[in-house]
């Protein structure tokens, strides 16, 4: 039998910013574990940073944006790998890193363009997904040698694309060849690091999960299109109602939870149940806010205006920054409890050892709430550098721990999962 719902427990999370007192608002509500019991994996790490690596080598970065590296790619298994302790299938760990990549990598691409540009190229990117994984056929490369498998994948390459040369291009050629005036350089990167986890999806999927994964990531461009139409509609923004619709997709929840499903769960075509719908829509609303609450002062520092709490803010002038924020923390405790509540429901219908596998998938979605925040609140995406003195120590112990893992991966003999 699953273990009870009752390991599960709601513990609270004091939200600090350095120009609002904590105080004034309630902490947030967080799903926690009441004993460790996440999988002591077996999970080689080397191997996995190799392959994650690898797999994105030769994409192009634009002149701004870090080159692709041994430690960013550790960077990012890492993360993946604490955001989901309790999943142990080596293949979907490799595939929501990847997704973990195309994800972050295409945002801070397009984020620098001007929303016609932007859409422009997530249009492009739409088309390349759905040419390889939708349309056609999915073959599975699996198994087989590398020849063979890069032999079986679709070709996406068309006479009008910029991939349209004997072999990727690699980071030096593409600095000699793309002009950085019109956003070409970025569209470019945003195409090559598509094909590259295509590629790495034909690898660790079989043929009916790709195609329900990249169904998901089509979902997530089209409503990050969305989002650029709002930003270029009006100065004042959309209404927090509309914005937040628009938001719990494009934080790109979804195909993290659809690699889950089509691999532990078996699903093709299922219709997922009430409780299961609703818990995932319940933990992409609390995650979204927790983006915009834990981001708040550098969105403010910014300028940044497509924040759930400042938009609160303009919609209502008689409602001030620190009434906003109670009320975005008040809705991100009223969709934890309610995630939770699906959780204790959808367990409590679990009877076989065979459903065993969806309560799982069900408690990584709620002990995600966690795993973000711990995530947001120490990751400059969301946050300012830490330059004081314990910050920068902190820092310097990371950077060794990286260095390891990284030498490992490099020197490990190269094998394919």
């Amino acid at each position: 039998m699953l273990s009870s719902s009752a390991e599960i427990s709601l513990s609270q999370q004091r939200f600090t910013s350095s120009f609002l007192s904590p105080s004034a608002f309630d902490p947030l509500l967080l799903p926690q574990l009441l004993k460790d019991n996440a999988c002591r994996d077996g999970l080689d790490y080397a191997r996995l940073i190799r392959s994650h690596f690898l797999a994105f080598e030769r994409t192009i970065v634009s002149r701004n944006h870090q080159s692709w590296s041994w430690k960013r790619a550790a960077i990012e298994v890492i993360a993946v790998r604490k955001a989901f302790p309790l999943i142990n299938n080596e293949h979907a760990i490799q595939a929501m890193i990847a997704w973990f990549y195309l994800l972050c990598h295409v945002d801070d691409e397009v984020e620098k363009l001007d929303s016609n540009t932007a859409k422009i190229t997530l249009q492009k990117s739409i088309y390349l997904m759905r040419h390889s994984c939708i349309w056609r056929q999915c073959p599975d490369v699996r198994s087989g040698s590398m020849d063979e498998k890069l032999r079986q994948i679709p070709d996406q390459r068309r006479h009008d694309s910029p991939l349209n040369r004997s072999s990727s291009p690699t980071r030096s050629q593409s600095e000699k060849s793309i002009p950085s005036s019109d956003g070409s350089d970025a569209s470019i990167a945003v195409l090559t690091m598509t094909e590259a986890f295509v590629r790495q999806m034909f690898r660790v999927l079989p043929p009916y999960a790709i195609r329900n994964v990249a169904q998901s990531i089509v979902k997530v461009w089209q409503f990050m299109c969305v989002e650029f139409d709002e930003r270029a509609r009006s100065t004042s923004g959309p209404s927090p109602e509309a914005y937040l619709a628009v938001r719990t997709h494009t934080i790109g929840l979804e195909p993290f939870f659809t690699i889950l499903e089509s691999l532990l769960l078996d699903r093709r075509d299922d219709t997922p149940t009430a409780s299961y719908a609703t818990l995932i829509a319940s933990v992409s609303l609390a995650v979204g806010l927790q983006n915009d609450i834990v981001g708040l002062e550098k969105d403010l520092s910014i300028g940044e205006r497509l924040n759930m709490i400042l938009l609160a803010t303009k919609q209502n002038e008689e409602q001030d920054l620190e009434t906003a924020l109670t009320m975005a923390i008040a809705m991100h405790n009223d969709a934890v409890k309610t995630s939770l509540s699906c959780y204790q429901e959808l367990i409590s219908g679990i009877s076989c050892f065979a459903d065993q596998d969806l309560g799982l998938v069900a408690k990584s979605a709620l002990l995600f709430l966690r795993t973000h925040y711990s995530w947001a609140t120490h990751s400059r995406r969301y946050q300012k550098p830490d330059k004081t003195l314990c910050g920068l120590a902190a820092d310097g112990m990371k950077q060794a721990g990286l260095r390891v893992l990284c030498y490992k991966a490099r020197m490990r003999k190269w094998r394919r999962v």
